[in-house]
């Protein structure tokens, strides 16, 4: 296992501020194929919804956060140009340091941060995995839950350009206030008046770079104010026991159940989106908590 450690440095700036910034970890031609394929991918969309909306792929393609701002979700359903990420060589050995050898990926989405002047969720901080894993925190010398691995494919060479914004050292404050889409109401007082959080830092990068970072950093998407489309790939990880036993349910259990039984299940509806395990509808008031 001393392959999978951090440096000294590395190890630092991971606990104490909470994230990770790699350099130049893509190569040229990587970067152009992953460019190409995101680029053939908007394509065939825009070019035949239908073919997207009528397949097996229809819950999982967009991200519902707007023309600006959206997400190819289970990107690597449409193209095999993001399998390298899974475990790029540049980069596994720290991912497995952090969350350790029994890890599974959780997800490969493409995130497109268009020129914009609307605000979304997005812009907004939040953390990620829902309002349960919110209320974790990152714990010294254990192994991480779930992080983020984002693959930038375009420079961000200054502030305002679709950057990804994080608050310093936020990964171990507990947050005590609810809201289902997990947004931090401190930072986000100073968003809704078009500033910046005094402590936020825009994260500066060329295309190749990565950025790393647990669940509970406060992060989000600053405005786009270029003339340039921000894109890159998020790739997360986490512990692969947190799964059901059992793969699905049969007919025969599903109709003699509950609906809070059912849920409790694993069930999430019809055509759920695939992320929607972070926040299941009508959650709280199925477990009587309301």
């Amino acid at each position: 296992m001393e392959k999978f450690k951090l440096d000294v440095e590395s190890q630092k700036n991971w606990n104490n501020n909470g994230y990770l910034h790699l350099k130049n970890v893509l190569s040229s031609t990587e970067i152009e194929s992953m460019v190409g394929a995101v680029d053939q991918i908007l394509k065939e969309y825009s070019g035949n919804k239908e073919k997207f909306e009528n397949t097996e792929t229809k819950p999982s393609f967009l991200g519902n956060h707007g023309a600006e701002f959206f997400n190819i979700l289970q990107a690597i359903e449409h193209t095999e140009a993001f399998d390298v990420l899974l475990d790029h060589p540049k980069v596994f050995d720290k991912i497995v340091a952090l969350v350790g050898p029994y890890l599974q990926v959780l997800g490969v989405d493409v995130f497109i941060r268009k020129p914009n002047q609307s605000l979304s969720d997005l812009c907004r901080f939040h953390t990620d995995g829902g309002p349960a894993l919110q209320q974790f925190q990152p714990v010294e010398g254990m192994p991480i839950l779930q992080l983020k691995v984002q693959f930038f494919l375009t420079d961000v060479p200054g502030e305002n350009w679709g950057n990804f914004t994080l608050i310093p050292k936020s990964h171990k404050v507990p947050v005590n206030d609810y809201h289902p889409n997990c947004l931090i109401p401190s930072c986000n007082a100073y968003v809704e008046k078009g500033e910046m959080p005094p402590d936020a830092k825009q994260l500066i990068v060329e295309a190749g770079d990565v950025s790393i970072h647990p669940w509970s950093l406060w992060h989000a998407v600053a405005p786009n104010r270029s003339d340039c489309v921000r894109k890159s790939v998020s790739v997360r990880y986490g512990q692969f026991w947190c799964r059901p036993y059992f793969k699905e349910l049969s007919s025969t259990v599903r109709s003699r159940v509950s609906p809070r039984q059912l849920r409790l299940l694993g069930d999430l509806g019809k055509d759920p989106q695939p992320n929607a395990f972070y926040t299941p509808q009508n959650q709280r008031e199925l477990m009587g908590v309301c």
